[in-house]
């Protein structure tokens, strides 16, 4: 497993946090198994969803550019 931010928009802002449980190869690119808990922090429901590579990006902190 990896963590990684996961962003839903185009706003770096809306990226959460998740674990990418797996990864395949698709027509169209990479798509990654990822679990993930959009919403403010500490509400929301889990989620597990094929996301396009081009929405992930490795954990570390958040930038404060937005």
């Amino acid at each position: 497993m990896r963590h990684v931010w996961v962003s839903l928009s185009r706003y770096e802002s809306d990226a959460y946090p998740g674990l990418v449980i797996e990864w395949r190869r698709e027509s169209q690119g990479w798509v990654a198994r990822v679990a993930f808990v959009p919403g403010t922090e500490g509400e929301g429901t889990l989620v597990e969803q094929w996301v396009s590579a081009s929405r992930l990006r490795p954990a570390g902190p958040r930038s404060s550019a937005g």
